[in-house]
């Protein structure tokens, strides 16, 4: 941390430092995807992935640290982690953000035009 925060000094007019560690705790005979940053709260795939490995339909249950901290609608809604948990298990996204890269696959999505105003500082990626 000394070294770290002594060449971030030189090289940054930020330092960003997160000090923390964050369990997301399930049962083992139940599975989902989670995001590489965000965990299971993060996810965006947790409910297309939730099943349980012996592959009975019943329902599953989960608690959550948080309820209700913002609004839960869908124009300029709650932006918190644990509100987003619950809305997305009620959502069908059109596209879906990879959970390693965060580059957008499509779900419900055809085709997309993006449009890039000249000038811009945007690089493109293959």
């Amino acid at each position: 941390m000394t070294e770290g925060l002594k060449l971030a000094m030189e090289d940054s007019v930020r330092v960003w430092l997160v000090d923390a560690v964050y369990v997301w705790p399930r049962r083992k005979e139940v599975v989902l995807a989670a995001d590489l940053a965000g965990g299971i709260s993060g996810s965006a795939l947790w409910p297309y992935t939730i099943r349980r490995v012996d592959g009975t339909r019943r329902r599953v249950n989960f608690a959550n640290p948080s309820m209700l901290t913002e609004p839960w609608n869908p124009v300029a809604g709650s932006n918190w982690i644990f509100d987003n948990l619950i809305t997305r298990g009620t959502q069908d996204l059109p596209a879906f953000p990879d959970p390693f890269t965060g580059l957008f696959w499509p779900q419900r999505l055809k085709s997309a035009e993006v449009y890039v105003e000249k000038g811009l500082p945007v690089t493109k990626n293959p």
